[in-house]
């Protein structure tokens, strides 16, 4: 289900271990904006942190690594903050992805009209029957493949019937 901020009030975006990011509300047109401003080869993760410099506009949670104390919203904090993998990830997909609509089913695809895929046609030929099907139509047997061994000199010559007697 889509959800939608009729508000306008801020975004709260956990980050976990009781850190929250405080965004604007997610706007698709400021997303796209920072997206085609992008320039030749820049990567996502650097329009990410364009994006985040742009919406984000507080946090909870946060403290200094080397005093341990709060650690106060700054706006030039926001790229510092958003080199961390965890921070840009959470950031990229709680809002950058939601203003594309692409979280509301989890990974972007749509679910199958009766919430599975049984019964849909194989893709690839000789793929109709599954594996369970392959296995009940099998030989049944020990369940290892036996050979015949050749047979040895010394089995050979125990055949052979004695002679000169």
């Amino acid at each position: 289900m889509l959800k939608l901020n009729l508000t306008g009030r801020p975004e709260r975006i956990e980050l976990g271990h009781g850190a929250v990011l405080i965004c604007d509300p997610v706007d698709y047109d400021i997303v796209l904006e920072v997206i085609l401003e992008a320039e030749g080869a820049e990567t996502l993760v650097v329009r990410g942190r364009r994006l985040g410099a742009r919406v984000i506009t507080g946090w909870e949670g946060l403290a200094d690594l080397g005093t341990g104390e709060p650690l106060e919203f700054t706006p030039e904090l926001v790229p510092s903050l958003l080199r961390q993998p965890v921070v840009w990830s959470a950031f990229w997909e709680q809002y950058a992805m939601r203003a594309f609509g692409m979280v509301s089913e989890g990974n972007g695809s749509a679910p199958s009209s009766d919430g599975t895929s049984e019964g849909d046609a194989p893709i690839a030929k000789g793929a109709a029957t599954s594996s369970v099907e392959r296995a009940k139509s099998a030989p049944r047997g020990s369940g290892r493949a036996t050979r015949k061994a050749k047979p040895s000199a010394s089995s050979k010559a125990k055949k052979q019937p004695a002679s000169g007697a």
